[in-house]
């Protein structure tokens, strides 16, 4: 479950870390990790919350 969730929160990682570095001259690496990380949990929350919702649905 969690490899193909994993793509966007490192995508989102690499990008706002190359528009700093162009556009800002410095790159705020806590601030990065910290976004990618709870997008990852935000993520993943949002996935496990619409299966637990299939599983209730089917169980009916």
């Amino acid at each position: 479950m969690f490899k193909y969730n994993i793509g966007f929160p490192i995508l989102l990682f690499v990008t706002i870390t190359l528009k700093q570095f162009f556009f800002n001259n410095y790159i705020n690496w806590i601030d990065n990790i910290g976004l990618s990380i709870l997008v990852f949990l935000f993520y993943n929350f949002w996935e496990w919350s619409k299966k637990s919702y299939q599983w209730h649905k089917d169980k009916n």
